[in-house]
């Protein structure tokens, strides 16, 4: 029985481990004034067309959705547990929708993202190509 409760506890600990994933923040943001950038989590394909929705609305974004990035250079997060899609999400003004953000990319644990200026496109383009 001892033997079994430690095989879990130390499989519960390495999928805990291998959920991380790195980002290797290359981009201007939040080092510019009055700027902020984000992770947006979605657990499926219908939270992401809700959170494309509220976009295309210039509404604003679901806040219980995005982890805020205080950094640039590399950052180690952990995904929410039922998240399996992000994309970044990036404000240049103070402005309550993005002006700025990625596609939505698959979540690969352990696995480390660079995230490029080139990388943003404006939320305008985004929103309306029914990414």
């Amino acid at each position: 029985m001892k033997n079994i409760l430690i095989y879990l506890c130390m499989s519960f600990m390495s999928s805990v481990a291998l959920a991380d994933i790195i980002l290797d923040n290359k981009t201007d943001y939040p080092a510019k004034a009055n700027s902020s950038i984000a992770v947006q989590w979605a657990e499926s394909g219908e939270n992401i067309q809700k959170e494309n929705k509220s976009i295309l609305n210039h509404s604003m974004l679901n806040e219980h959705t995005l982890q805020s990035l205080k950094q640039n250079g590399l950052i180690k997060i952990s995904p929410p547990n039922q998240a399996k899609y992000f994309r970044i999400v990036v404000w240049s003004t103070d402005k309550k929708t993005p002006d700025f953000l990625t596609s939505w990319v698959d979540i690969v644990p352990s696995k480390t993202y660079t995230i490029n200026q080139d990388l943003l496109i404006p939320a305008v383009l985004m929103s309306g190509s029914g990414c």
